[in-house]
């Protein structure tokens, strides 16, 4: 599925200042080519013999490394309950660390803070 650049729409808030959102259904066609790509991508990394780790990080900001930061493989976390940050040097260590751990190749982890995931799927 090729994705074009989305059709635009010009809003104007109180200010003269404007702002450039793409119509909702551009949006979905984004997200879903995103999503379906990921989900495409793994499902071809588990039909090779090559040794991967998948990471999901939260939300990343620049700063320093932080000594809580959790990984919590995939299929234990059933939420991320609020808006989890960690540093992008948070994640560059995490990834040095999985490079030489044998133990962890083939798991899907979410690399987040201490408190960033729970166990419990989120309620609705």
């Amino acid at each position: 599925m090729a994705f074009e650049t989305p059709r635009a729409s010009l809003l104007r808030s109180g200010s003269l200042a404007a702002r450039c959102v793409p119509e909702q259904e551009q949006v979905d066609e984004f997200f879903e080519c995103r999503v379906l790509g990921k989900d495409r991508a793994e499902r071809c990394l588990l039909d090779t013999h090559v040794s991967w780790t998948a990471v999901y990080p939260v939300s990343l900001r620049n700063g320093k490394t932080s000594a809580t930061v959790t990984v919590k493989p995939l299929d234990e976390v059933g939420s991320v309950p609020g808006l989890p940050v960690i540093s992008y040097a948070d994640v560059a260590r995490v990834l040095l660390e999985l490079a030489g751990d044998r133990a962890r190749a083939g798991q899907r982890l979410l690399i987040t803070t201490a408190n960033g995931w729970s166990a419990e799927p989120r309620s609705v």
